[in-house]
């Protein structure tokens, strides 16, 4: 199971989002999902997350969101891993 923390730039809900301690499932579904740096990119992709835990991330298609979710619409947004070196230098040519 993936164990990456998220950040979903961008999406929007109806409701608020619960605390770490809430039992209700999250979903953000059909953004741009990016697992990791050298991942390929599910687009229109689903993160499902239970009790502060990533269980499942994939395509829309493929991707059962659980009953009762909270879900978030993240059309047009991308969701990605948290904790990523994203600290880079441009200074050689490529």
């Amino acid at each position: 199971m993936l164990a990456l923390a998220m950040l979903a730039a961008g999406c929007a809900a109806g409701q608020g989002v619960g605390g770490g301690g809430s039992s209700r499932p999250l979903a953000l579904v059909g953004g741009r999902v990016q697992t990791a740096p050298g991942a390929a990119v599910i687009p229109n992709g689903v993160v499902v997350v239970e009790r502060g835990l990533i269980v499942t991330v994939g395509p829309r298609g493929e991707v059962a969101v659980p009953s009762g979710a909270l879900v978030l619409d993240c059309a047009g947004a991308t969701v990605s891993a948290g904790f990523w070196n994203s600290h880079v230098h441009f200074t050689q040519p490529v």
